[in-house]
């Protein structure tokens, strides 16, 4: 009901707008009709007029005629009628406010640089949360329908209705302000004022401050896993390393580099955050059947000081024995920069021109294409550049096959900062899934047995979705994120297999029928039934492969985030006995029992997946369809 009413008003004060406006010209046409009419004096008759159109009545002719009592009733209700309108919006824009904190809904804390296509992906039972400095802000949004609440930063956590949020996200503009906000809500949930399930999105665009926020043990603690809170942090060039590399592989378009054992490479043209989110990601996508070497050759003017920052950022990341970093230093408005032999090196998959400013990468880009590719042919490499405000140039160049047929943009705001991706959804459920998974492995002394047919029905039975949900809560925050890394390497796990996943309307039964007997065919394991025994080498067979693959992607990742190789396990500290090359496992691990559920972790990771694929929606097919 209150957001019929907040449509009806606001309709009448966007209408009473035009209205106002009419008949303020009507009241002045009648005012100046009138007053023409009652004297043959012109001085008299301006200073008259003067006096009506700033409504001073009482100094004005008593003798008036019938236009001059039409004028003043049409300037009564002309003001009468503005002011009515406007009372009426902003009392029903409360009452939406009310109506829609009373009940389940999203909640956006400021909005900070989202893009307005944010708008576009909210639901009705939203509150948007401004604060003074957003105000500018504050009539796009409730053009939009939704309600809006203006306050000082200061005010907003008294303000905050945390009892009926199920989504949250916070993006104050202010990172500090946002952590603020964060562990208040979360306090909330310790302290058990709140106890229903919540997904809190925090922005935090300074890395060492996110790290410093996650280091935070109240993360590895029994009562934040009581809370029910699922927890994400994001900065803008975050996102943008994430989509960067969701819609652009690693190795090149083709499969060239996976059926070989060649080593390849990559040129990161930049030094600042961007670039830095990039590396990280590269290092966790970048694994492959073969373990072939990775080069990221770092181009800038200071390349080695860009070098020395990655490590600090990433202690660990030279510990990733498929990565390898050179530098190469450069000066962007020299020549030689772009004569430079580095964009001939062999098995060059991807230049990323990423630095922090746009037009530094547009003039870098444009460049590449006069004096480096132009004359070249056959070439396999991709030119990807950021541009995050993207108009008219990227989207000409984006176009271009021809000259510029190598080139793609990346990082529009517009596609980046939206609902849809910041939660996730998709990946997120997946990842449930891959915890739920392991959580049944580890149960009964690790004897449950590998069930090829199994279904979550995550979202078609709720008894089932809670079992999945508690496992979840249940599980620490370090291993709920390296789930979630896990689900989004599916795509490049799938190229790996030469399939891919796409959208399907077939129900899920269907699908995981299809899906099983595509992933089986291509590994020559139809008959694969969970036995299976630790190999003389991991060389031989693609099965073998991809589990040495995807226990390569596990330890990657988790050097990436500072865990560290210890031959006691202790996660809240980031120690693992299980951070060792996979061939060495049998020297550490004696217990046969032991040994074969570690291979089983990574097995799952690619043996599940038509069943991931299948609850998701998806139906996996050859690369080529």
């Amino acid at each position: 009901m209150a957001h019929f009413l907040h449509k009806v008003f606001g309709v009448i004060h966007k209408n009473g707008l035009m209205t106002f406006g009419l008949m303020t010209g009507i009241s002045i046409i009648l005012s100046v009709i009138g007053f023409i009419s009652m004297s043959d004096s012109k001085s008299f008759e301006l200073w008259m007029l003067i006096q009506a159109l700033v409504l001073s009545f009482d100094d004005l002719p008593t003798d008036e005629n019938g236009l001059m009592i039409l004028a003043k009733l049409s300037w009564m209700v002309t003001f009468a009628s503005a002011a009515f309108s406007l009372f009426l919006k902003d009392w029903s824009h409360k009452q939406l406010f009310k109506s829609i904190t009373e009940n389940n809904h999203t909640a956006i804390i400021g909005v900070g640089e989202l893009s307005y296509s944010y708008i576009n992906d909210l639901d009705a039972n939203t509150t948007i949360i401004l604060n003074n400095n957003e105000n500018i802000k504050s009539e796009i949004y409730k053009e939009h329908g939704f309600a809006i609440k203006d306050i000082s930063v200061e005010d907003i956590e008294s303000s905050l209705e945390i009892s009926n949020m199920e989504k949250t996200v916070i993006n104050t503009g202010d990172d500090r302000n946002n952590i603020n906000l964060a562990f208040h809500i979360i306090n909330s949930y310790i302290k058990k004022i709140h106890s229903h399930p919540l997904r809190l999105i925090v922005s935090i665009e300074n890395r060492e401050l996110n790290s410093l926020f996650m280091s935070n043990s109240i993360f590895n603690s029994e009562k934040f896993k009581d809370a029910k809170i699922e927890l994400k942090t994001y900065s803008f060039f975050e996102e943008c390393a994430i989509k960067l590399f969701q819609d652009n592989f690693i190795d090149g378009d083709t499969n060239s580099i996976i059926d070989s054992n060649e080593e390849y490479s990559i040129v990161i043209a930049g030094d600042g955050k961007l670039a830095n989110n990039i590396i990280y990601e590269a290092a966790k996508v970048a694994h492959l059947p073969h373990q072939n070497i990775l080069n990221i050759h770092l181009v800038s003017n200071n390349p080695e000081e860009f070098r020395k920052s990655i490590i600090k950022s990433y202690p660990n990341v030279e510990k990733i024995p498929t990565l390898k970093i050179h530098t190469k230093k450069l000066n962007y408005n020299s020549l030689d920069y772009f004569t430079s032999n580095i964009w001939d090196t062999k098995n060059l998959t991807n230049v990323i021109v990423c630095y922090d400013d746009e037009s530094i990468n547009l003039e870098i880009t444009s460049s590449l294409q006069d004096k480096t590719y132009l004359r070249k042919e056959d070439v396999s490499t991709k030119v990807l550049f950021g541009v995050f405000n993207q108009g008219n140039i990227s989207q000409r160049l984006d176009a271009d096959d021809g000259s510029f047929n190598i080139f793609r943009s990346f990082g529009d705001a517009k596609e980046i900062l939206t609902v849809e991706n910041l939660f996730d959804d998709e990946n997120h459920i997946i990842a449930k899934l891959v915890n739920y998974t392991y959580e049944l492995l580890a149960n009964k002394n690790y004897e449950t047995p590998y069930n090829k047919n199994a279904k979550f029905e995550y979202n078609q039975d709720e008894k089932k979705r809670l079992a999945i949900d508690k496992h979840w809560f249940q599980s620490i925050f370090t291993d709920k994120t390296s789930s979630l890394a896990q689900a989004k390497h599916i795509k490049m796990k799938l190229k790996t297999l030469e399939l891919k996943s796409v959208r399907s309307t077939k129900n899920r039964i269907k699908l995981l029928d299809i899906n099983r007997k595509i992933l089986e065919n291509k590994l020559g394991k139809q008959d694969y039934d969970g036995d299976y025994d630790f190999p003389n080498n991991f060389y031989d067979k693609l099965f073998d492969r991809m589990i040495r693959l995807e226990h390569n992607r596990w330890n990657a990742y988790h050097y990436l985030n500072g865990w560290e190789y210890s031959s006691k396990k202790d996660k809240p500290i980031k120690k693992h006995d299980c951070l060792l090359p996979i061939k060495d496992f049998p020297k550490y691990f004696n217990e046969d029992k032991r040994l074969k559920q570690l291979i089983e972790w990574d097995i799952y990771s690619f043996m599940y997946l038509p069943n991931y694929m299948a609850e998701a929606g998806y139906e996996i097919v050859k690369m080529d369809q």
